[in-house]
């Protein structure tokens, strides 16, 4: 028993829904083929609408359909709705990571170097930017479409096709919207790209950059999910065309859709010329500091071997202190293996040197992909034996990097050639540069020229105005007796060494303990003053050699400016062999002695000697040697103070020497020098003098 009537309902049930499902299978091919359209044209856009616009300026011009995005939503629905909100939170979203990404990346940089680009990369990074700059630009679709829009916009009119024709100030809002955020991701994109120095840190922020502007495309597919509700689903789900209709009456619209052209191929002009301009200042060396300040550790090396002007090694090879070479270092503009040179600078003046040939700092890819330390004219092997020399003939070197930036190095491990390798020292490195008053202790004014300190004149002195303008003279603390500064004989400065005061006490005789006061006779051998001849005339120096002041006896002939000429260098002047050495300050970077504590050498026993120097003092000639034994190249060093934590000198400025010539009553107080072996006996009554 059939039931026909139930049978046919069945059957027309089952049609309708068949045809429904073709419908939206249709449907869905419809709109996946509209896609497709969509991404084919793109690229073509501008192209396509260009040539289109021989067209009859009085029949409609559709556009292509309006991307799946939500900027499309600002021109579709009408505002304060749901859905216009979402893509109005959309926008600020991306806008507020490229934001952040901004910030983020200027805050990396410094008064020197504002972007924080890196002092320097290896060609193969380079390159990486360049092929990032060129995919960011391609990869970037706001700009193209904001443009399009707008230039379409001049035009014409728009309507929608639902009918909608008041939508002209949704468009150009839409669009500029588009634009703002495209360049933001392009200026993120170029920032970033230049700040990184690896290949693969570049494509990744390329893709992270990109990622952060297409939130727009990500936020409609969900929302056309249903993740944000059905009202914003129904919204992207409906998928709309812009029509153009009627003309805006101007005249030259080629020359419209031809500058919209002209700006989107721009900015891959801009980005590869700034990139270009980043390589030529990267080479020149505009994002580094240029002059360095170098403290090397006091270490020494017995037998440096060195090279004459004519190329020849000396046979004899010399003691090198590598706190010597101590002062500033200039970045001169040559590259060396692709990396930066730096180039030793006049200890007294900071300026190239112009006879002596200087030490440097250069990259050494010989094996060893290292900065190294090195000198020209000094050899690590004996002469005949080139093949047991240091790769690049290395003094000192880091660790294996491929860092430019050799401020960055300086803060690793390092290696120190002395006959063998010395591990783990760290560089004392510093930029030497200053770009406020805050650099220069604000006691000086920063040169925007040049980038240096400018102190105030008889105040203050050094790289950074950091010391105070030296001593007048030093008096011995106690023994009351009194060294003069040797002053400039050109200007009102200074006679400098290694940009310190020298100080002199002239005309002595006797031993120069009862100058020192008693302390130092009890820590001094007298096996050093064993010749009676030197002791009958003679003037005592004091001057810095890169890390401790040195008190020595010369001839009273000598003149100082022959001796610590401008070109003085305490390595290649031989400061070792400069008169009678008995006195060595405490390791330091003090403008002046006047508060450094001293030490005299001791122990210096010929049986255990290591280094004989035989020095020519003009009528005297004296041996002298240096042991190994407790206090290194300078013999064991007793201080002069004894336990006490002083120093040997007391510093007088103008006010306090004429302070102590009223206190004493003496107009010969300046000119006094104690003769007898009780210094006390020459002063009126028991005074102690504190400054």
């Amino acid at each position: 028993d059939v039931r026909p009537e139930n049978g046919a309902s069945s059957i027309v049930q089952k049609a309708s829904e068949q045809k429904n499902n073709i419908e939206d299978r249709v449907a869905l091919i419809e709109g996946q083929l509209t896609r497709l359209r969509f991404d084919d044209e793109k690229p073509n856009n501008l192209t396509r609408l260009g040539s289109e616009l021989n067209r009859s300026q009085e029949e409609p011009l559709e556009l292509t359909q309006l991307p799946e995005s939500t900027y499309s939503l600002l021109i579709t629905e009408s505002m304060f709705t749901k859905a216009y909100t979402f893509g109005i939170v959309t926008a600020l979203l991306s806008m507020t990571c490229l934001a952040m990404t901004l910030i983020y990346s200027f805050d990396q940089g410094d008064d020197s170097n504002p972007w924080g680009l890196p002092v320097g990369v290896d060609k193969r990074v380079r390159g990486a930017q360049f092929l990032g700059v060129i995919v960011g630009v391609f990869m970037e679709d706001e700009i193209p479409q904001g443009l399009e829009l707008i230039a379409s916009g001049f035009a014409h009119n728009f309507s929608l096709d639902d009918g909608s024709t008041l939508i002209y100030k949704r468009v150009i809002f839409s669009s500029v919207l588009r634009l703002v955020i495209g360049y933001m991701f392009l200026l993120s994109l170029f920032i970033n790209v230049v700040q990184n120095s690896d290949v693969i840190s570049v494509f990744y922020d390329i893709l992270a950059l990109q990622f952060v502007e297409s939130l727009d495309d990500v936020a409609y597919a969900l929302g056309k999910r249903g993740f944000f509700g059905e009202t914003i689903r129904k919204s992207t789900s409906i998928q709309h065309s812009l029509t153009a209709v009627g003309d805006r009456g101007l005249s030259s619209i080629q020359r419209v859709f031809g500058l919209a052209r002209f700006a989107y191929f721009l900015n891959l002009v801009i980005m590869i010329a700034g990139l270009s301009a980043i390589t030529v200042q990267s080479d020149a060396g505009a994002y580094g500091c240029s002059t360095l300040s170098v403290n090397f550790p006091e270490l020494m090396w017995d037998e440096a071997y060195i090279v004459d002007e004519n190329g020849a090694t000396d046979r004899n090879p010399r003691p090198l202190m590598f706190s010597f070479f101590n002062g500033h270092y200039k970045r001169d503009g040559q590259l060396v293996n692709g990396y930066p040179r730096y180039v030793e600078m006049n200890k007294n003046s900071g300026e190239p040197y112009s006879e002596t040939v200087p030490a440097e700092f250069v990259y050494c890819k010989d094996d060893v992909n290292s900065w190294v330390f090195r000198h020209p004219r000094i050899r690590t092997a004996p002469p005949g034996f080139p093949e047991k020399e240091n790769e690049c003939n290395w003094l000192m070197r880091s660790e294996e990097t491929s860092e430019h930036d050799l401020l960055k190095v300086a803060k690793e491990e390092w290696m120190v050639w002395t006959d063998k390798i010395t591990f783990d020292f760290e560089m004392d490195l510093s930029c030497n540069e200053c770009w406020s008053m805050g650099d220069c202790n604000y006691h000086g004014v920063c040169s925007d020229e040049t980038r240096q300190c400018e102190c105030k004149d008889q105040l203050f002195f050094g790289s950074r105005c950091q010391y105070e303008w030296p001593c007048d003279s030093l008096m011995a603390r106690e023994s009351l007796g009194k060294m003069m500064r040797a002053d400039s004989l050109v200007d009102e400065s200074f006679l400098r060494v290694y940009n310190r005061p020298v100080y002199v006490k002239g005309g002595m005789s006797g031993v120069p303990t009862a100058f020192l006061g008693a302390s130092a006779g009890k820590n001094m051998s007298d096996i050093f003053f064993e010749q009676e001849s030197l002791l009958e005339n003679y003037s005592l120096v004091v001057w810095f050699a890169g890390s401790r002041w040195l008190g020595a006896l010369v001839r009273p002939n000598m003149k100082l400016t022959d001796k610590f000429s401008d070109e003085y260098h305490a390595f290649w002047s031989d400061a070792l062999k400069f008169g009678h050495i008995f006195l060595v300050s405490a390791t330091n970077t003090d403008g002046d002695p006047g508060t450094v504590p001293f030490f005299t050498m001791n122990n210096r026993d010929i049986r255990s000697q290591r280094l004989k120097i035989t020095l020519d003092a003009g009528d005297l000639s004296s041996v002298w040697y240096v042991a190994r034994q407790g206090g290194g190249m300078f013999g064991t060093l007793e201080p002069v103070m004894g336990d006490r934590d002083l120093g040997l000198f007391l510093c007088l400025r103008k006010e306090q020497t004429k302070l102590m010539q009223e206190h004493f009553n003496r107009s010969e107080f300046l000119d006094w020098s104690p003769s007898t072996s009780n210094p006390a006996d020459k002063v009126k009554g028991n005074y102690t003098f504190l400054p």
